[in-house]
């Protein structure tokens, strides 16, 4: 294995520990030391406080994570990259659409907590602009969680959604009517533990990183860090390129293992592995829609990967059927049953909204009382309340900012995202697992058709 010392010792021409990434050429050559072109006309007070709040974000993540998420490289053209990235502006939040998301996550899909909010760490990681350009622009590669953690979420899910299934099952037969079974998750499952692996799946060998491009990866720690304690920086890097449509050893076979997230977070600001897996997951059905030959292109390890990617996206995304196939239920004790714990307020007739009109009261009501649920003012007033007893950055830190992801998808339409959540929430029908999860995707990732550009010597 090719390494390179922090004192240059080996160099290949035209390569080095910062431009040795696919992509650079994205990145702004006119101020390669601050990542923008800074215009020279005042900016307004909202501008201002952006910038402020960005600032605060990019300080507090630089003193815990090592780099970028997935190479170790620090940069001061690192960008900000979301996750569940389809919502992430001011004008979302305003609008109501990314209110409707925090809800999705937090209440319907249950994977979040209570207080969670779109620019909270736990949905942030640091990129280089190449690796974020190629991995949210064009999808040439996918990162999701190694083998035996993604086994291991899939049976938790698995046992948890059975266990679901059994009270929706025992409800509808007690004389439950199926207006009063929402399709919440009734008790969440969060994933944010620093022992969690990832992986890489290379998607488009031929473009990401072509013509055995070598990169540059800046080796892990060579221990845990201690919660709360700023990285130590590591002066050792190793060389990589994507062979066989694999990133392997520069110059040999041994395929790069899964690897853990470089960083000191502590809970609640640890990333939440099952965003990952999400837009993991999302992007390999659009790619096998798009590429009818796409396991020409995957190895068969990516392939076992992408399987069982999709495998635990289909398990969060699952949701229960009201009564067992074959089974016919009292149709005179579902007409006697009365809910003795409705809130009386529930019980006036109310006019639904235009987008809204088929969700449920108790969504609704759970879904307004989300802390995300404040269009003016700072995001601080509705900071995590976890963060308020801890010590890793002011409440200002996690607010909502503008356009720090330059690679977030275009969010649906407000009237989109309304129809796309009445449906869900629709008692009355139930979709196919694949209309849910097109749905789902939709919200939390926006649109994209991952086209490639043209570029000299690659067929796009």
């Amino acid at each position: 294995m090719t390494r390179i010392s922090s004192t240059g010792e080996l160099q290949l021409t035209g390569i080095s520990s910062i431009t040795a990434y696919p992509g650079y050429e994205h990145q702004n050559t006119l101020a390669p030391h601050t990542g923008s072109n800074v215009s020279s006309r005042p900016s307004s007070t909202k501008s201002s406080r952006t910038r402020a709040i960005t600032k605060s974000t990019r300080k507090l993540l630089s003193a815990v994570d090592q780099g970028c998420f997935l190479t170790g490289i620090s940069d001061v053209n690192l960008h900000q990259a979301h996750l569940i990235n389809a919502a992430c502006t001011e004008k979302a939040k305003a609008d109501g659409r990314a209110k409707e998301v925090i809800y999705h996550i937090v209440d319907w899909l249950g994977i979040a907590k209570r207080a969670f909010f779109l620019e909270h760490l736990s949905n942030i990681v640091f990129l280089l602009p190449g690796i974020h350009v190629h991995i949210d622009s064009y999808s040439t590669i996918a990162i999701t969680c190694a083998e035996h953690d993604l086994l291991q979420l899939i049976d938790r899910f698995k046992a948890a959604n059975k266990q679901w299934q059994d009270e929706i099952w025992g409800m509808s037969r007690e004389g439950f009517s199926r207006e009063h079974i929402d399709q919440e998750r009734r008790e969440p499952i969060i994933v944010q533990d620093p022992d969690i692996s990832y992986d890489v799946v290379v998607l488009k060998p031929a473009h990401f990183a072509p013509f055995r491009c070598p990169l540059v990866f800046r080796d892990a720690p060579p221990a845990p860090v201690p919660q709360g304690q700023p990285i130590t920086p590591v002066e050792s890097y190793s060389m990589w390129s994507v062979q066989d449509g694999e990133l392997r050893a520069f110059g040999d076979d041994v395929i790069r293992p899964p690897f853990k997230h470089a960083t000191a977070r502590r809970p609640p600001f640890l990333v939440n592995s099952l965003f990952w897996v999400l837009n993991a997951a999302w992007k390999f059905r659009e790619f096998k829609r798009r590429y009818p030959d796409w396991a020409q292109h995957v190895t068969i390890r990516g392939q076992r990967l992408m399987q069982l990617t999709q495998d635990l996206a289909a398990q969060i995304y699952w949701r229960p059927t009201y009564v067992p196939d074959g089974e016919v239920l009292d149709p005179i004790k579902i007409n006697e049953y009365k809910t003795a714990e409705q809130a009386p307020e529930e019980k006036l007739a109310q006019k639904p909204d235009s987008g809204s009109k088929t969700e449920t009261e108790t969504a609704r009501r759970r879904r307004d009382a989300s802390p995300a649920d404040q269009p003016e003012g700072p995001a601080a007033d509705r900071a995590d309340s976890d963060a308020s007893s801890d010590d890793m950055g002011s409440k200002t830190s996690l607010s909502f900012t503008e356009d720090t992801d330059p690679c977030a998808h275009e969010a649906l339409s407000v009237e989109e995202t309304r129809q796309i959540i009445a449906k869900l929430t629709n008692l009355s029908e139930r979709y196919s697992d694949d209309d849910v999860m097109d749905m789902s995707s939709l919200l939390l990732f926006g649109h994209s058709n991952f086209e490639l550009p043209p570029a000299p010597g690659l067929d796009t």
